[in-house]
């Protein structure tokens, strides 16, 4: 948790020092090594370890809902709106 923490801080920052004109592009390129990195984790961590099914398929609806803004990330990342 302190990892993601930090890292958060320091895309946070990164984010904060960014000029108007790379902003748009840093924010992009933040939320898909965010997202990519708790998909990561929610797809060989946390479902293979749940065993409640409820919960599990929470679990699940979250992943789909990942990769849906994933997708999303990338579509606007490769075609930037001006």
């Amino acid at each position: 948790a302190r990892q993601l923490d930090a890292r958060a801080l320091h895309a946070l920052n990164r984010l904060k020092a960014s000029t108007p004109a790379t902003f748009d592009s840093m924010f992009i390129q933040t939320q898909l090594a965010q997202h990519e990195e708790f998909l990561h984790t929610l797809t060989t961590e946390l479902l293979p370890a749940v065993t409640h099914f409820e919960l599990r398929n929470e679990l699940a609806e979250m992943q789909r809902t990942l990769r849906l803004h994933l997708d999303q990330a990338r579509t606007l990342q490769s075609n930037p709106v001006l």
